[in-house]
């Protein structure tokens, strides 16, 4: 479980770490296929934010806790099936 972001089409979408307060994992995901992972990705610490982006065009974008890809072996290439379905602007469950 996670907490997913639907974009209408595929880009490099910037996340960063604005008030957490831990570290994630952020899954890049296009049509149903993983397309990048960024592990650990550090909370927010004092001075410049750092922006996230994928090293491909990515029209779904999972975050999780810090550490879960590589605990369930998620990689680059991986089917993905996002249940319920996300869709942009759809109301949250």
């Amino acid at each position: 479980r996670g907490m997913v972001f639907p974009y209408a089409r595929a880009d490099y979408h910037g996340f960063w770490m604005y008030d957490m307060h831990f570290d994630i994992d952020i899954v890049w995901i296009r049509g149903d296929r993983i397309v990048d992972v960024t592990s650990r990705a550090p909370h927010d610490s004092p001075g410049e934010l750092t922006v996230f982006r994928p090293t491909e065009p990515a029209d779904l974008v999972l975050e999780v806790p810090s550490g879960t890809a590589e605990r369930l072996g998620w990689k680059i290439g991986d089917r993905v099936t996002v249940d319920p379905p996300a869709r942009p602007g759809a109301p949250a469950r």
